[in-house]
């Protein structure tokens, strides 16, 4: 690929975000509109349907960004078979990978509190509802997310600059689109790991595996944790309340950070395991920092933070700085 047809789809890229980020803003406002001022707050949207929708509002722009004339969608998003070594390799870069996330988002909390723990306290008693969240939440949202952030942005990004600059990027667009500073740091480490293991395994499948095993160990501790104490006729913002949470915010930091530590040991032989299992380690290691000898080189930054890329970037950091600011207040 020349240096202009790089520059075009670095462009597009930029112009994706940009627009998925202005879709969901607009319709989160919309919905918001109608609910409070039309409707008057006489009823309310429930968690999985407002999940449902962040995700058809993320992946229906992708999709129309998806050029119809370079294959199938599915070749185009990286949804090749691995093999079964790889699969547990993927359970193993996701046990690698959790002390790494979890420092990152408890080192968060020192400023803004746990979004997932604040948004699940609105998820009502009834069954139905429990169900539909918890397969909103751990289904639809990984593979969603997944096929937009490493089936496009990663993947795509990997064919114009080295795979290590693609991942992240691509985690940095998967970070600011949760738009809170909480959830941003973690998501940001994570899409970096899940970019990284699918171009080892070289599919998608390692990094939809991962994502829905951290959701649904995650929404399962969640939920069990909110019925135990829904018995007890408290609530888990409550407990939180009740404790010292600098104290132990500060033990739980030293403790995972001395677990990330180990894990990030962990993960990069697992990765390159992973890419040998495929018969994929020397172009893993090649195009990790750079790509074939003999090809352009892609390196300028100017080409990568184009003017859509930018006012994507500066969208979503305005809308997480008023959200710490609102959180804070």
């Amino acid at each position: 690929m020349d240096l202009k047809l790089k520059q075009k789809e670095a462009n597009g890229l930029g112009g994706l975000y940009l627009s998925i980020l202005l879709v969901s803003i607009g319709m989160s406002l919309l919905i918001r509109v109608i609910l409070g001022v039309v409707l008057q707050g006489m009823i309310s949207v429930p968690v999985w349907m407002s999940v449902f929708m962040a995700q058809v509002f993320l992946v229906i722009p992708a999709f129309i960004y998806l050029p119809t004339k370079e294959g199938t969608f599915r070749g185009q998003l990286g949804f090749r078979k691995i093999r079964p070594a790889t699969i547990l390799l993927s359970l193993l870069m996701t046990l690698a990978v959790w002390p790494i996330f979890t420092f990152v988002n408890v080192l968060s909390q020192f400023v803004v509190p746990n979004t997932v723990v604040t948004v699940m306290e609105e998820v009502s008693g009834s069954t139905s509802s429990t169900v539909f969240t918890l397969l909103a939440s751990t289904v639809l949202a990984p593979i969603c997310e997944e096929i937009v952030f490493r089936g496009v942005f990663a993947k795509r990004y990997d064919a114009i600059t080295s795979s290590l600059r693609a991942g992240l990027i691509s985690g940095l667009f998967f970070g600011i689109v949760h738009m809170n500073l909480n959830q941003m740091g973690y998501a940001f480490v994570l899409g970096v790991f899940f970019a990284l293991a699918n171009k080892a395994a070289g599919s998608i499948f390692p990094s939809i595996i991962m994502h829905v095993v951290i959701n649904l160990v995650n929404m399962v501790a969640l939920l069990t944790s909110q019925t135990m104490m829904a018995n007890n006729g408290t609530s888990m913002m409550e407990a939180m309340e009740n404790i010292n949470m600098k104290s132990v915010l500060l033990i739980a930091l030293v403790i995972y950070f001395v677990m990330a530590v180990a894990g990030l040991a962990a993960a990069i032989p697992c990765l390159e395991f992973m890419a040998k299992t495929e018969g994929r380690l020397e172009e893993y290691k090649r195009d990790l920092l750079k790509k074939q000898d003999g090809e352009e080189q892609f390196e300028h930054p100017r080409l990568l933070l184009n003017i859509p890329t930018i006012l994507g970037l500066a969208v979503g950091i305005i809308i997480i700085i008023l959200s710490v600011v609102n959180s804070i207040a």
